[in-house]
């Protein structure tokens, strides 16, 4: 029974635990390929041998050009001080590296003397027209995308430096997190680059309203041919695949929730599964896989280079901020739902083990007991490396425990007070105990685990039913049938598993049985229709038969795209996909984009999420990723 792993498993998890090791992780400044994040790895991996492990760090290089799967590597970067002030009309003290880690952008090019120049206020400075005055010369104050500030003051118009701010009213004395991911021939182009407080920037705007405003910025650092790395850890099974166990280990000091919180409790997970293992608690089918990495790259990198090996990953669980203190951070633990592009069975067993893990007070003069957290299962989204293995190029199910939002996510303030152990044991009880009954599915959990899903799809398709009413009716058919064929397709993905023929027909007949429960409820919708609690409206189509089919094995990069097409493309790609930030539709869009489906079958699934979403627009999306070299015709 699932019960008993979770009991196993709650008994040994430590949050207490995991919070050292959060604290430990959240020293080094884990900007991908750095020294801090070497440094950090390095850690974790002495750890793992305390426990047992044997644990191997692989090294793939990264100089900003080389690509893997499609996705450029990072540069190797190097950060030891940094300082900026304003010096006129008056002395003010901005901030400095060793107070504020994320003040100095990612990738700032070096000004080890400094640099004083005037400042010019150019709003979002991403586009054309915001620039009228002469920046060459002058540091420009922006709020804009950073590689696009980059492109039209640095590259276009000579400007000295930047001095970047986010309009984040809920966090305004945090100093965000900015890189720039240069690539390699940028890199004698790159000035010093700083990122401050919406507070300081107010304040710079205040000054410039008033007089001549000049600044002082100095920054220490480098740039050099480094390396992606991974640590791996392994218990092997029986059988010759793994459940993969994942958490991204990157981002600057402090990082405690994004992502030290993840990288300490999948340590932690590391320690309680030798101890499991080594007294024989536990019997592992499939084996325990796990990966320490900088986001994407690491994954990516490691995947190209050992051909094969996602054929030896039969799931993964992906750690991505797991810790916040709810009630500081103000977020929502979420579990990542399934894919319209690869429906499998991992999402609602994981938000069923959760259910079973997560304890809370009992309710008024009932038995009943409450959630302790505020959690939710969310419809598919990306942002974190579980998107890798989704990817139907892999096909491999995942999903993912993350906490948003974070109101100090990206900040110099995402510190290791704002951590929770309970949150932290919650998580890691449930992470667990789905590893390790995936990892016993052959043996043991096959019919349990059917059955959950089942009954989550059959509930599932009720329930949207009744949040579909005073919809559209076409709106309420088509999600309706989206969702059938997806749970259908869900039931099926158990296939990945050797269970017979017998068990083989028991799939089939409850596909089945999910695809006849969303025709009745199509029905039903049809009969409600007529009563007037669905609304007549016209559906927009898409009336497009173009089959694209992907060129890269990897996410769309959004700024990539801009940089490569021209003129109105540019333009339009600038204001409707960066500034209005739009850029969920066009990395959903890629990932469904499979050489068959054709644009109208695309849009009307993405129409269900995206209501504003125009045909028109979709066309764009795809005409402009044809010109970028992301995508070709079928």
């Amino acid at each position: 029974m699932i019960t008993n792993v979770i009991d196993i498993s709650k008994r040994e998890v430590s949050g207490i635990n995991a919070k050292r090791y959060v604290a430990d992780i959240t020293r080094y400044h884990r900007i991908q390929t750095s020294p801090g994040l070497h440094d950090a790895l390095c850690y974790v991996k002495s750890r793992l041998e305390e426990f047992g492990y044997e644990p191997k760090i692989y090294s793939y290089p990264a100089d900003g050009e080389v690509e893997y799967l499609g996705f450029r590597s990072p540069i190797g970067w190097r950060i030891s001080d940094g300082e900026l002030k304003v010096v006129k009309p008056k002395e003010i003290f901005l901030g400095r590296f060793i107070d504020n880690p994320t003040l100095i952008v990612a990738h700032s090019g070096p000004a080890p003397e400094g640099v004083e120049a005037e400042l010019v206020d150019v709003g979002k400075g991403i586009y054309d027209h915001e620039y009228r005055d002469d920046v060459s010369g002058k540091f420009v104050l922006a709020s804009g995308h950073l590689r696009v500030v980059f492109k039209k003051a640095v590259m276009e118009r000579e400007a000295i430096g930047i001095i970047h701010y986010s309009q984040n009213v809920a966090n305004p004395h945090a100093y965000p997190y900015k890189g720039l991911w240069p690539k390699k021939d940028e890199l004698e182009k790159i000035p010093p680059m700083f990122s401050i407080s919406f507070e300081k920037a107010i304040k710079l705007k205040d000054l410039l309203g008033k007089d001549k405003v000049v600044v002082y910025g100095r920054v220490d650092s480098s740039f050099y041919e480094g390396a992606i790395e991974l640590l791996e850890a392994r218990i092997p099974g029986k059988r010759n695949k793994d459940v993969a166990l994942i958490a991204h280990i990157c981002h600057p000091m402090p990082g405690a929730n994004d992502n030290a919180s993840g990288s300490g409790l999948l340590l932690e997970l590391a320690r309680a599964s030798m101890k499991l293992y080594k007294n024989k608690l536990i019997d592992i089918g499939y084996g325990l896989r796990f990966w320490w990495a900088p986001e994407f790259s690491g994954i990516y990198a490691h995947l190209a280079e050992n051909p094969g090996l996602e054929k030896k990953i039969v799931s993964v669980i992906n750690l991505d901020m797991v810790g916040g203190k709810q009630d500081i951070v103000g977020g929502v633990l979420t579990i990542i739902g399934m894919a319209e592009f690869n429906p499998t069975f991992i999402p609602a067993l994981a938000y069923y083990i959760f259910e079973k893990v997560v304890e809370g007070p009992k309710a008024y003069a009932r038995p009943e007991t409450l959630p302790a957290i505020k959690f939710k299962l969310i419809r598919y989204s990306g942002g974190s490396d579980h998107h890798v293995f989704v990817d139907p190029f892999r096909n491999i199910p995942a999903t993912a425990f993350i906490e948003w939002p974070d109101r100090y996510y990206h900040s110099d303030l995402d510190i290791i007070d704002n951590i929770d152990p309970g949150l932290l044991k919650t998580i890691g009880t449930a992470a667990l105990s789905l590893a390790l009954t995936i990892s016993r599915i052959n043996e043991e959990h096959f019919r349990e685990c059917l059955y959950i899903l089942a009954n989550f799809a059959l509930s599932s398709l009720q329930d949207i039913t009744r949040k579909t009413l005073g919809e559209a009716k076409w709106f309420a058919m088509k999600k309706i049938n989206l969702l059938s064929r997806m749970y259908a397709e869900a039931i099926k993905s158990f296939s990945i598993f050797k269970i017979g023929r017998e068990n083989a027909n028991i799939l089939q007949e409850m596909s089945d049985e999910i695809m006849n429960a969303g025709r009745e409820l199509m029905n039903e919708v049809e009969q409600l229709s007529s009563k007037g609690l669905f609304k007549e409206a016209e559906e927009p189509l898409l009336k497009n038969d173009e089959v694209y089919a992907r060129t890269r094995k990897s996410i769309v990069k959004i700024v990539d795209v801009y940089e490569k097409v021209r003129g109105e493309d540019s333009e339009w790609w600038l204001r409707k996909v960066i500034d209005e930030r739009n850029s969920s539709i066009v990395d959903l869009f890629y990932l469904l984009v499979d050489g068959k489906r054709t644009l109208g079958e695309i849009y009307d699934i993405l129409k269900l999420d995206f209501k504003e979403l125009k045909p028109e627009e979709l066309i764009k999306i795809a005409e402009i990723l044809e010109k970028a070299g992301w995508l070709k015709r079928s």
